[in-house]
Parts: structure tokens; sequence; C-alpha cells
């Protein structure tokens, strides 16, 4: 046998695998090593001639851990499937790599160990686990590693919080803060503080579930916006400009925070559009998103619109959501739009390379109801939007919503 390359584990990981039970549960922040764990736990059961699985997501989740696999290991593969994802050692082990968008990955097997990766992010997780990965383990007594960053108090959360029970003698967890690996600076890690609001920072670095999971707006504070209060006319206009793949959408709000008005359509020319925006918002001033669409704001502004541009660049989005996520978290706004609350619970967050929150919608989905949502909250502030008996009761000086109050007095 050639040489492997086997992982060397830093004090916390080392301290992990000495507490390990059966079935373990780690929660951790970026950049700790769940995965150089997760590589050491299949190495380990793979070296001794065993069977071990790995479980991720989808294949975006899968492709770093698989094509770092194959490269410590290359000293003892024997065999390998790209199209199965299965790796066969000289050893007489095998490590049978899954994604968990399939709905029952790995039936029928039976494994020593097996390591899934980013639970968190594993939606059908709890069918899962019930009724295929678990009966892997059941012939060889095998051992699961649940590895991952939090993403809301979701299944992974409950595994985790079997894993501090203790009549769960079979489970242990551990929540395990980003600076807890020596290879990380700590001073890079409090760098990304005032770039995220704090429940983002604690769930992405702190390993802490966050109440919203994944959705920036939280997804119980969603539930109680539902349903006007004392409506009345629009007094600002906030519009997302698109015209073929994605909406325009215009959405006006009362001087009360109700979404009074919500038109959007799809595929027109820009003459149709120009003239739909013109007839909905009338004389009330009007927020456009106008970054690459420059000459329709001009037109709109020569046609009469009371029209104000607006440019998006990664910070500027990143601002104008936090806005209205404190809104939304503070109670300031109500809707009874179908459409807009469907993009809104499915409205999602990650985290740049610079560590910077990106705001977006996910694969497949559209987000132009919540940025309309969004421009038409920032301008309606400039415009008499709360201007009700109970606005002195809302500031924005503090927050749950971003880091510092001195940023959020200029959201809104």
């Amino acid at each position: 046998m050639g040489t492997v390359t086997i992982p060397t584990l830093h004090p916390a990981q080392a301290q992990v695998a000495a507490e390990a039970a059966r079935f373990n549960v780690v929660f951790c922040g970026r950049r700790w090593g769940k995965t150089v764990l997760g590589r050491k736990r299949v190495t380990e059961a793979v070296l001794a001639g065993g069977k071990a699985a790995w479980f991720a997501p989808d294949y975006t989740y899968l492709e770093r851990p698989w094509e770092d696999i194959k490269a410590a290991w290359a000293g003892m593969i024997a065999r390998v499937s790209e199209q199965k994802r299965k790796i066969w050692t000289v050893t007489g082990g095998e490590l049978h790599c899954y994604t968990l968008d399939k709905a029952e990955p790995a039936r029928g097997e039976h494994f020593d160990e097996v390591v899934i990766d980013e639970a968190a992010f594993a939606p059908k997780l709890r069918r899962q686990w019930q009724s295929a990965i678990r009966p892997t383990l059941v012939d060889r007594q095998g051992r699961a590693w649940f590895l991952t960053t939090p993403s809301g108090r979701n299944f992974a959360h409950e595994l985790w919080e079997r894993g501090q029970a203790r009549d769960e003698p079979e489970w242990q967890s551990w929540r395990l803060p980003s600076w807890t690996n020596p290879h990380v600076p700590r001073e890079e890690i409090e760098a990304q503080r005032g770039k995220m609001p704090d429940w983002i920072f604690a769930q992405e670095y702190e390993a802490i579930p966050a109440d919203q999971g994944g959705n920036p707006f939280g997804l119980a504070y969603l539930r109680e916006a539902w349903g006007l209060v004392e409506p009345g006319p629009p007094i600002v206009y906030g519009v997302d400009l698109a015209q073929m793949v994605d909406w325009t959408w215009v959405i006006g709000l009362d001087r009360a925070g109700n979404v009074v008005r919500s038109e959007r359509w799809q595929g027109e020319s820009w003459a149709v559009t120009k003239r739909r925006i013109g007839e909905i918002v009338g004389a009330a001033p009007v927020l456009l998103d106008a970054t690459a669409k420059r000459e329709i704001f001009e037109s709109l502004q020569r046609s009469g619109v009371y029209v104000e541009p607006f440019t998006f660049t990664a910070p500027a989005k990143q601002e104008l959501l936090e806005g209205l996520a404190l809104a939304v978290q503070e109670g300031r706004i109500k809707y009874e739009d179908e459409r807009l609350r469907a993009e809104l619970e499915v409205f999602t967050y990650s985290i740049s390379g610079g560590g910077y929150v990106r705001y977006a919608a996910p694969s497949g989905a559209h987000d132009d109801g919540v940025m309309a949502l969004a421009l038409a909250l920032k301008h309606g502030r400039a415009h008499g939007l709360w201007t009700d008996a109970q606005a002195a009761q809302w500031t924005s000086t503090t927050s749950r919503a971003a880091r510092t109050g001195a940023r959020l007095r200029g959201l809104l």
C-alpha cells in the first residue's frame, strides 16, 4: 500500500473524537474544520477494511470532500467509480458518497461509519435518517456523525438536543465556535461582526441556531405581518424593474406600512412598462431600481413621475434588506399578497468569501417583490411613512437586524 494522508486534528477536534458516542452531532462555526474531522472518521474506518458513507445535501457540497479524499487516499485506492461516487481500497474498505437531494439514499446498504456533512442544510433529513440512513448502521452497529453549521431550529437541532440529554447515552453533541480552531486568527473572525446582523454572526461563527433559520426576516415575524390594519391610500412606491425572465414589480405602502398596492408583470416592452408604472403611481413618490436601466428612470422623470433612482451594489443591497428585516421584525410592515409572502418566506442569505452577507432568492426563485418592498420602505421614511401616533415608539438605533445603530438610521 502506498502513502495515505490521514488528517491531523486540532485540539477541539481531538476532544470531540475522544468524547464521541455512537451518534454524534457537531454544531460548529465556519472554518472550524468539520470536513477534516469527517475525513478522519471515514479514513480510519476504510483503513481498517470497513465500509463508510459520506452524505451531503447536494453535489455542490460533495465535490470538495470527494476530491480531497481521492487525493489523500491515492496510495490505497484500488478502484474508483466517478459516476457512482464510490471508492474501493486495497485494504478491503469502501467509501460510498451520496447526495441528500434523493429521496432514500443508500437504502439497502450497510456501513461501519457514516458522515452527514452540512446536515442542517438537508431539508428531507428527518425522513432520510429514519427510513434510509439509520437502517444502514444496524448490521454492523455503525456510528454516525452529523457535522454542520446550524441553520435554525430544524431536525439537525433536534438531534443536537438529543446529544445534550442525559437519558440518551448513545448520543453526544457539541457546540464549537469558529475560534476553537487555533489555525484561524481570532481577529479575522471578529472582523466579520460588523459585516452582518448579530443573529447571522451568532449562527455562522458561534454555532448558535437562529430562530429564523436561514430566512433574514424570520418566518414567525412574516406570519405576524399577514393582514392589513386600517389600510389607507398609498403614499410611496418601490419599483423593481425586469423585462423577460424576472418580474417588474410595483409595491405601494400607505402611511402605516400596509402593502396596499402590489402589481407585477413580465415580458412587456419598456414602453408598456413605463406606461403602466405611470398609471399606477400617479403623483406619489417612487424609488426605482435603475442599476442597469438609467434610461427608464430618465424617461419616467421626463414624463412627470416623481421618481428617484436607486443603484444596487452589494453593500447597498445588504443595508436595504437589513432595513426591511428590521421593519418586519418590529411589526411595522403588513401585507395580504400570497405572491409576496412566497418570495419573503423562501428568501435566504449566504456568506461571501470576504465575509459579507449576500441576500438573495434561492436558485430558481425570484426576489422582485422583496426588492420592490424594500425600496418602498426605504423611500417611505422620507415621505411620511409611520407618522402615526405610534411611530415614536419605533426606534432604529437598536436592533436585532443589524450591528450598528448609526448605520441603521440611514436605512429607512
